[in-house]
């Protein structure tokens, strides 16, 4: 049995000889049909944790970490520039531009280093480039 036709839907006979008869869905191209063939895409990952600390009160207790790390510290100071390390460290660099042979240079920073220390005596081996030439 068929479904009986509305009077609003033309039937083949109602149509000239010829006519093609219309579709009742527009034609679906090819690539909208393969796109609805694929599987979703994965979604997107989750965005990183932002890497920030968070602010600490003043008023708040040290954590462990921050009472670890004052225990590590040296008690000591940091080298200044009256120490004698930076004095030797400040020597040993005019010993290595006199060895390369830039005796101007060397010259000039010994220069600078009896401005700076003038109560220190000049190293022996450092007395000639002290002299002018």
């Amino acid at each position: 049995m068929s479904a009986p036709l509305s009077a609003a839907e033309p039937t083949d006979a109602d149509r000239p000889h010829g006519q093609p008869r219309p579709q009742a869905e527009a034609v679906e191209p090819a690539s909208a049909r393969a796109l609805r063939a694929l599987p979703p895409p994965p979604p997107a990952p989750p965005a990183p944790p932002v890497a920030f600390d968070a602010p600490v009160p003043l008023d708040a207790p040290a954590t462990d970490a921050a009472t670890q790390a004052d225990e590590d510290l040296d008690e000591s100071p940091p080298a200044t520039a009256d120490s004698p390390e930076v004095h030797r460290a400040w020597l040993q660099r005019i010993r290595e531009l006199r060895d390369a042979g830039r005796l101007r240079e060397a010259r000039e920073s010994l220069a600078e280093w009896r401005n700076r220390y003038p109560w220190l005596a000049v190293p022996d081996d450092l007395k000639p480039l002290a002299d002018p030439p």
